[in-house]
């Protein structure tokens, strides 16, 4: 009797695990596709007409289109990391990303826009990634930055455990505290100010803003 309990329990949290990462899917994807981060970064970032940008997204998370139609002055390339099917969107230029590299020169770019890009990293990954961007940038260029944070309800710690079950424990466990912050200063930003911090679909959103 006993061991047949212990296996309808085991049955039980598989269950509820498949369950659970369904309704995350399906929240998770909201949040990168239509969170209000989106338009708060979009507010943050305001590039001035001719001003070149970089977007640095991963495939979901991609404000190309809303970012073109808000400032049709811009000039906007993209570039996802992770090497996704790209979007085609016209009026954005598309960079590819090889051995670890954003393929363009430094200095290239007057703002750095990064949507939701780093938490599915590894801490020596997201910090290399920074600095990639740091280098792309041009002298006292600014990067806008929007990632998952350090949750203040049981609802925002369900999706870090989401993107723990997704992603790995060592990519979520400095999102989880907040750690992952510092490294925004390890790759050498300065000026780094969190102008927007707010629950949104599943998670808790901050937007930091720093300065090359």
């Amino acid at each position: 009797m006993s061991s047949h309990k212990n296996v309808i329990a085991r049955l039980w949290e598989a269950f509820r695990s498949r369950i659970f990462k369904s309704a995350f899917t399906f929240q998770y994807k909201d949040l990168l596709t239509g969170g209000a981060w989106r338009a708060a970064l979009l507010n943050e970032a305001a590039p001035r007409s001719g001003a070149r940008v970089l977007q640095v997204h991963i495939r979901e998370s991609n404000i190309s289109a809303d970012l073109l139609a808000k400032y049709p002055g811009c000039k906007l390339t993209s570039v996802n990391p992770f090497n996704q099917a790209p979007e085609t969107i016209e009026g954005v230029q598309r960079l590819s990303f090889e051995h670890g590299r954003i393929c363009c020169d430094g200095a290239s770019f007057d703002k750095v826009v990064c949507c939701m890009a780093l938490h599915p990293l590894e801490p020596p990954a997201k910090l290399a990634l920074l600095k990639e961007m740091r280098r792309v940038l041009r002298s006292r260029g600014t990067l806008y930055l929007a990632e998952l944070d350090k949750a203040y309800s049981k609802r925002e710690t369900l999706a870090l455990i989401g993107t723990y079950d997704l992603y790995g424990h060592d990519t979520a466990v400095s999102h989880s505290d907040g750690t992952w912050t510092a490294q925004i200063e390890l790759a050498e930003f300065s000026h780094v100010k969190l102008v927007y911090n707010e629950a949104d679909v599943i998670g808790r959103v901050s937007i930091f803003r720093a300065r090359r």
